[in-house]
């Protein structure tokens, strides 16, 4: 686990998770999106989205309270799509 996952897991336990009675396991992953790049906090169990960070330049992380929609897609969604383009497709006009 890199610092930015760990310090975005940090962050979310600080705020949500402080008035929690019972355990979350928390999965991060860390998202490219438009130049940008994000770490998007989900539920190990229920995959569910609980949070989205934004890296800003200087190191700094933003919590997002609108997620772009092609961020919360989920990512098998995405495959299925790139998977039904052919590379042969590239080339004709």
């Amino acid at each position: 686990m890199n610092k930015i996952t760990l310090r975005a897991i940090t962050a979310f336990s600080r705020t949500d998770l402080k008035t929690s009675e019972g355990s979350l396991s928390i999965r991060a992953r860390e998202i490219s999106y438009l130049g940008k790049q994000y770490v998007a906090l989900e539920s190990e169990s229920s995959a569910k989205l609980l949070a989205l960070y934004r890296c800003m330049n200087r190191g700094e992380l933003k919590r997002l309270k609108r997620w772009p929609a092609e961020l919360t897609a989920k990512k098998t969604a995405v495959r299925a799509t790139a998977a039904n383009v052919n590379q042969t497709d590239l080339f004709e006009s």
